[in-house]
């Protein structure tokens, strides 16, 4: 009975010598340092908003939580990593979203469909206008398209869908393929098809090609506002 007690008496002097340490060590956080692949307005950012909106001592349990709170209002923000650089300063590794698109409000897509705003302006990336379909499809429907074109060295600056749910992409030359609602791939390979066919001094004559007819395409070259120009049709294969 006798060692119970002493042995009750021991632990909890030790509880108490620990949260004494603790209290003792628990300085106010005084300095954020902010690292990363980040530019200085991202940067300037943050360490604005740590400063004015965060409170806590470097031992305080809920410290990850109130970071994360703060993280949370930038969606460019992948994660923050923390280190405690005793005695009164935190470093904040971040790590941020890169964007692959641009989204139709002027916002930012990342490679996982999530709309993201961005301090940058990301002039090469191609534009996502997009009416009626989510994130997510206009991501799929991009990279289906992207990876059909990549063997013939085309790159997309634009993907469009319209009101009635087509779709249309205009290419780096500014060649415009109108693809339809269905069957995209089956589109833009009749397409590639009726390009390819054409003499290279016709070639840079077209406007846009028209893939929304069952078994061929229609050509439309920069002469003539008014009427199509050029027909070619191709098989369905």
């Amino acid at each position: 009975m006798f060692r119970a007690f002493i042995c009750a008496t021991f632990l909890f002097l030790l509880i108490c010598c620990a949260l004494g340490l603790r209290a003792l060590a628990n300085n106010p956080i005084e300095k954020i340092i902010i690292t990363g692949d980040l530019t200085l307005h991202e940067r300037n950012l943050l360490q604005e908003k740590f400063g004015r909106d965060f409170e806590a001592g470097i031992m305080d349990f809920g410290l990850f939580e109130k970071i994360n709170a703060i993280r949370k209002r930038f969606n460019w923000v992948y994660s923050i990593e923390i280190a405690r650089d005793w005695p009164s300063s935190l470093v904040l590794s971040v790590k941020k979203i890169l964007p692959v698109a641009k989204w139709n409000d002027g916002r930012y897509l990342s490679s996982q469909a999530q709309i993201i705003d961005s301090v940058l302006d990301y002039d090469e990336l191609p534009i996502f206008k997009v009416a009626n379909s989510s994130p997510i499809k206009s991501m799929r429907v991009y990279r289906d398209l992207a990876g059909k074109l990549a063997h013939n060295n085309w790159d997309i600056r634009e993907l469009n869908e319209n009101t009635h749910g087509e779709w249309s992409i205009t290419m780096s030359n500014g060649l415009v393929v109108r693809l339809g609602r269905d069957e995209l791939n089956r589109s833009l390979r009749r397409s590639i098809m009726a390009y390819a066919g054409l003499a290279p001094k016709y070639r840079s004559r077209i406007e846009y090609i028209d893939a929304r007819y069952l078994g061929g395409v229609a050509l439309k070259t920069f002469a003539d506002n008014k009427t199509v120009n050029h027909v070619a049709f191709t098989t369905n294969h």
